[in-house]
């Protein structure tokens, strides 16, 4: 703190003074201090994969956060808690709580990216729900958004052509979910993204299921030495699988 009020040495108060002037806000730094620390202790919890445990700090940052006036601060809450319900398939909390953050990002310009991640977020529910038709138009405004990004950011251009083309495949539309999982994988390639081996898998199993044999095999091939060069044994596996429902 002492650093960021007073970056240089010029007129510098002792820190025994310094105390003394917050102590009317110490209430308040105690709340923004355990929110963060639950906040970023959830974050972590879930780059893990602790789901659950995750839950726990989040819950106990979300008692903190009539304390915390900043919006933003407020919506990149709610998109965690969205991302983590998700994850573990609680669909319509999850989806409550992207709406919560949506809601808030979309008042503000510059928060594109956060808005087309939480249309996944409530497309990718709606998927689970099996329900395909409400998934498409949050994925197609996903794109929309994408595309005025696709100089800047070419991994979420990419992945919204692949959430896409996923929800198509989910719908058996298998001509248009393969148009749109060739186009994510030109994006993807451009970056050399590590979701090379998924789309190349993908797109095999399209094809495979198209009876067209000749690219099935040419993205089998291509996506095996992908997912060898990530080191992606859960795809070296599917790939497997693919050799022998189809090879």
């Amino acid at each position: 703190m002492l650093e960021y009020t007073l970056p240089t040495d010029e007129n510098r108060m002792e820190l025994s003074e310094y105390l003394k002037k917050i102590e009317g806000h110490k209430k308040k730094l105690d709340n923004m201090r355990a929110y963060y620390y639950n906040f970023f202790r959830g974050m972590y919890e879930f780059r893990n994969g602790e789901y659950t445990r995750a839950i726990t700090y989040y819950k106990k940052a979300e008692r903190k956060i009539p304390t915390i006036s900043d919006k933003i601060e407020k919506a990149e809450f709610y998109f965690k808690l969205s991302e983590v319900y998700y994850h573990m398939k609680m669909t319509h909390i999850s989806m409550h709580y992207a709406e919560l953050s949506y809601n808030i990002y979309k008042k503000h310009e510059l928060y594109s990216v956060r808005r087309i991640q939480c249309h996944f977020v409530i497309a990718g529910n709606y998927d689970d729900l099996e329900n395909h038709e409400k998934a498409l138009p949050h994925l197609q405004e996903a794109l929309k958004g994408a595309e005025l990004l696709k100089s800047k950011n070419t991994h979420i251009y990419a992945t919204a052509f692949f959430n896409l083309g996923n929800c198509y495949h989910k719908m058996d539309n298998l001509n248009k979910a393969a148009r749109y999982i060739e186009q994510a994988l030109v994006q993807y390639r451009k970056i050399n993204s590590d979701v090379l081996p998924q789309a190349y898998h993908d797109l095999a199993l399209i094809y495979f299921k198209q009876g067209k044999k000749e690219q099935a095999m040419d993205c089998f091939r291509k996506g095996i030495r992908s997912a060898v060069d990530f080191k992606d044994e859960l795809f070296m596996n599917l790939f497997e699988a693919l050799d022998v429902l189809y090879m």
